[in-house]
């Protein structure tokens, strides 16, 4: 599930035996296709369920009141898009190309609630995006544009299979900006200045191949 390098960092196999339990629920869920830039659902919609996605990817992004977008997660294939126990959505969800989602109604996934196992299973999960989203605070927060992307491509690096070395990257410039408080221009001028660097290569406009990890993690850590 995290081979694609973008998704958060909650453990898989924890998020499979959710869906293990999922799939024996009396109301199990139902499939739908996403296509690209399609919303699934919006800010201030009513949580009716909880989605997974089997194929693709999906943002989950909000709209600042002078305009601006502000991606906060990108999720890939196996995640649970969102865990809310609130009454109303708190970001809006699109896909980024498309995507196959499972819809599971809420009324499944509150029933499983009784299950001191499935219980921590979900708080695991929780638990691991608040951490995340620490760290992500702490990047926007303190680090130059080259240190965020850095530590963006690193984090990526580290879900990968160690025998691979090519992310696919399904975002575009424009998301990957608005996840990491940067402009377009900026993230394709670091970018290019990595490739040229030799700390990475650009298969494609969707593609990174990791060249020289070391120096990509000192950049992270602000070392460099």
């Amino acid at each position: 599930m995290l081979a694609n390098g973008f998704a958060p960092s909650a453990c898989a196999q924890t998020q499979q035996s959710i869906f293990v339990a999922l799939s024996g629920a009396a109301a199990p869920g139902r499939n739908q296709l996403v296509k690209r830039d399609q919303t699934l659902f919006w800010v201030g919609d009513p949580v009716d369920g909880y989605y997974r996605v089997i194929s693709g990817a999906v943002r989950l992004c909000k709209m600042m009141p002078d305009g601006r977008r502000q991606i906060s997660d990108f999720f890939g294939p196996g995640d649970l898009i969102l865990i809310e126990l609130s009454a109303e959505h708190a970001f809006t969800a699109e896909a980024v190309t498309d995507s196959v989602i499972c819809h599971y109604p809420r009324p499944t996934i509150d029933a499983l609630l009784a299950d001191p196992k499935f219980s921590r299973q979900l708080l695991t999960i929780a638990c691991d995006r608040l951490v995340s989203a620490h760290h992500r605070m702490a990047v926007l927060g303190r680090k130059t544009a080259e240190e965020r992307l850095a530590t963006f491509l690193v984090t990526s690096a580290k879900r990968l299979p160690a025998s691979r070395q090519v992310m696919s990257l399904p975002m575009s410039r424009a998301d990957i900006a608005d996840y990491l408080g940067l402009t377009v221009e900026t993230v394709s001028r670091v970018l290019s200045k990595f490739r040229r660097d030799g700390l990475i290569d650009l298969p494609d406009s969707h593609s990174v191949r990791i060249m020289d990890r070391d120096q990509l993690e000192r950049l992270s850590d602000g070392d460099a």
